[in-house]
Order: structure tokens, then sequence, then C-alpha cells
């Protein structure tokens, strides 16, 4: 069992099943080991949504943190 397609279509904002948003956000890159490289993410809230009938539009962040 999985959680089955995240994306309504194409892969892009405004089909995406899931998103998530946040407060505050920091990233601190750590060393890299060959093609991988990681982050450290700041503490804080992380919010993930989903949403049966995506829409997300970049310029409108509150699209993305409406859904279940």
């Amino acid at each position: 069992m999985g959680l089955g397609p995240l994306f309504n279509g194409a892969p892009g904002e405004s089909t995406a099943y899931f998103t998530f948003s946040t407060d505050e956000l920091t990233l601190t890159g750590m060393p890299s080991n060959g093609d991988v490289e990681m982050n450290l993410v700041s503490p804080g809230f992380f919010y993930v949504y989903y949403n049966p009938n995506p829409a997300g539009d970049w310029k409108d962040p509150a699209t993305f943190v409406k859904g279940n």
C-alpha cells in the first residue's frame, strides 16, 4: 500500500496533492558527499496539507495552505 499519485496530472505547484508551510525556515548546508547534499533545517513547526482538488499558485502563497 502506498500514497498513490502525488500530483493530479503533470508535476507542478498547481497539481500537487500535498503541500507544506512553515513560519520560519533556515537551511544550513552540510559538506557534500559526491552527489549527495544535505541541509540542516531549523527547528520549528511544519504544516502538511492534503488538497483533493489541488490549485496552488506561486503568486498567491495562501493557496498552498488549503486542504484537509
